[in-house]
């Protein structure tokens, strides 16, 4: 802290007035307080900025008690010159009010503010007793002092230079410890005080207010009965109904409220345009709603993965012809793009677009439903792609005859499970698919559904005719439903069903049983057999296949005996081999080794009842690993 000969008199109009402040229990060390002051010069001119000082940097604990005795006793000069002290706070809440105080203003004759019993104001009556018998301010607010004359404002600002001059500084609060109330404990206790009143005070408190109310209610009421018989200047007469002027209850309200409804419903099919925009707004309705419970039942009855896809933006004009629907938001979409963050992979999608262009890369993400992903990038458009293996295989189906390119399978991506069931009724006379065999079928999986009956039938469903290839007529009857497929028995368009079943919550409710499973199904990720960048796929894969194993595995870590080392690592053989690393005693060795998660508490459990210490499980948050 500078000394106050090292700290110039005036900054900016303002004199600078050190304060020293004393050490307490909690701060034992003085510390000196820089407090500015200057004339008052408000925006707006007013009668008393003459006769005032505006202070900047007031002390947190100051109050009208310490501002006055500073700049009276501790100056050298006369008390009582100061009329009163404004601080920052206290004239927020008053409103931004002039420095002028409310008690300077002439009061208007012939008039007598309504007084309580108890002698307080009916409009003070809002206000609760203090819970705090002491304000703290915000250390460096301001403050208004207002002094009896401009006189009195140049002695202050003469008699801070010429304190400065002798290098004194007045110690903040010396000469009125006993005047204000004490900081600390004592302050709280007082608080808890204030804030618990005793029964009697309360009940007064209570029957004040009261009382006061009720006199106010009777004045109104007089004042109303007046204005009803006397006329003003104009002869007019003031007319009033009951002594309030809103509806008394709750019930009066609600009732004036469907009065006036009533009154004004005869008026909105006045016209004929009414009629027509008002019939135009509940067709519109209607259509929203179905079709937002259109897209939410196929959401919920699709539990394989419609997620995103990535393909390489290699346009020469940098524009992708592509139209791709919006896909459904849900957990599996979610893990999808979790897997793409954890790639760093960089992008931001807006909500309206389907596609994003990645920051960190030349990549364009497409976000499309999981059955349109193999044929882009089986037909070469886009270079990788997440869907279900479900929708690989119905790909692969039609392939054959419309002769695609196809696509390879690259990695398991291991979320989305759900298995394509053949289901019939629960209570039904089928208990094998073999019964099936010439009936009706419905599915959302045609090709697979086709290959699968062709099989049962003795042949594969696929003839060659010349040079092309074309299907053979089943006996069995396979019909294309987009969606609610587990209706179809109930309302007596199939004897059974082919769909997705992920939990078989929903087949229940329909009254359906599964009799065998046609294939089963996980997310996957899928490349284009002729991709246009192979060095950049390979780097994407490799990145999703470091996250898939970081998810898959935990790092264990133990410390064990060297006698019994290898019975430990047959616990833990890890991917290719446990890292050990010896300790300070050399009968002891510390390991490291990759774990299964799904498997992590059986191996915890054997690795203590073999003797193992110290055991940590510690999460990867990403790998590069064969």
């Amino acid at each position: 802290m500078p000394s106050p000969t090292a700290t110039p008199l005036l900054i900016a109009g303002y004199n600078i007035l050190p304060l020293s402040l004393p050490p307490l229990p909690s701060f034992p060390t003085a510390a000196t307080h820089y407090l500015y002051l200057a004339p008052h010069q408000p925006k707006t001119p007013s009668p008393t900025a003459s006769r005032s000082l505006f202070l900047v940097n007031v002390p947190f604990d100051s109050t009208e008690t310490h501002i006055k005795h500073l700049l009276s006793a501790q100056l050298g000069l006369p008390a009582g010159r100061i009329e009163d002290v404004q601080f920052e706070n206290q004239r927020r809440k008053g409103g931004d009010k002039d420095e002028e105080s409310s008690t300077n203003k002439p009061e208007k004759k012939g008039k007598k503010r309504k007084r309580s019993r108890s002698g307080e104001s009916i409009d003070d009556m809002d206000t609760l007793p203090p819970t705090w018998d002491r304000d703290l301010q915000i250390d460096g607010l301001t403050a208004i002092v207002l002094f009896v004359d401009r006189a009195s404002t140049d002695a202050v600002l003469k008699a801070v230079k010429i304190m400065r001059k002798e290098r004194r500084e007045p110690v903040w609060g010396e000469g009125i410890e006993g005047r204000v109330p004490p900081l600390g404990s004592a302050r709280y206790l007082k608080h808890h005080q204030l804030s618990y009143p005793d029964k009697a005070q309360l009940l007064e408190s209570v029957n004040t207010y009261m009382t006061a109310f009720a006199a106010k209610e009777a004045s109104q009421a007089r004042l109303q009965a007046k204005q009803r018989q006397e006329a003003d200047a104009d002869g007019f007469i003031t007319v009033t109904k009951g002594g309030r002027t809103n509806p008394g209850r709750q019930e009066v309200a609600q009732e004036q409220a469907e009065k006036l409804k009533e009154k004004q419903k005869g008026l909105d099919d006045f016209y004929r345009f009414q009629s027509r925009e008002k019939r135009k707004e509940s067709a519109g309705e209607l259509v929203k709603k179905f079709e937002e419970d259109k897209e939410r039942k196929a959401a919920s009855y699709s539990p394989c993965p419609k997620v995103s896809y990535l393909c390489h933006n290699d346009s020469h004009d940098g524009t992708f012809k592509l139209t791709p629907s919006t896909p459904p938001e849900g957990r599996l979409q979610q893990a999808t793009l979790d897997l793409l963050s954890g790639s760093d992979i960089q992008f931001r999608r807006d909500a309206r677009l389907d596609i994003a262009l990645a920051k960190n890369h030349p990549i364009a993400l497409v976000f499309l439903p999981a059955a349109d992903i193999p044929t882009f990038v089986g037909e070469g458009r886009v270079d990788l792609g997440i869907t279900g293996r479900d929708q690989v295989a119905e790909y692969e189906c039609g392939e054959v005859l419309e002769g695609h390119m196809g696509v390879e399978e690259v990695l398991n991506l291991g979320f989305g499970k759900c298995k394509l069931q053949v289901q019939v009724p629960e209570k039904g006379q089928v208990s094998r698919v073999e019964e099936l065999v010439g009936r009706n079928i419905v599915t959302s999986f045609v090709g697979l559904t086709e290959k699968y009956f062709a099989h049962l039938e003795g042949h594969e469903g696929v003839v060659t005719n010349g040079d092309m290839q074309v299907r053979k007529k089943l006996k069995t009857k396979i019909k294309y439903v987009g969606g609610s497929v587990e209706a179809a028995c109930a309302l007596g368009v199939a004897d059974g069903v082919v769909d997705l079943v992920e939990s078989g919550e929903t087949m229940k409710a329909a009254g359906l049983k599964a009799i065998d499973t046609v294939v089963e199904s996980t997310a996957t990720l899928i490349k284009s057999k002729r991709p246009s960048n192979q060095k950049l796929v390979d780097l994407i894969a490799q990145r999703i296949n470091g996250v898939i194993t970081a998810q898959k595995y935990v790092l264990c870590q133990y410390n064990i005996s060297r006698s019994i080392l290898e019975t430990a690592t047959k616990i833990t053989p890890g991917k290719r081999a446990p890292t050990i690393t010896a300790l300070e005693d050399p009968k002891w060795v510390a390991v490291s080794s990759m774990v299964l998660k799904e498997s992590i508490a059986v191996v915890m459990d054997q690795l203590t009842a073999c003797g193992a210490t110290d055991i940590l499980v510690l999460n990867i948050a990403n790998s590069r690993t064969k």
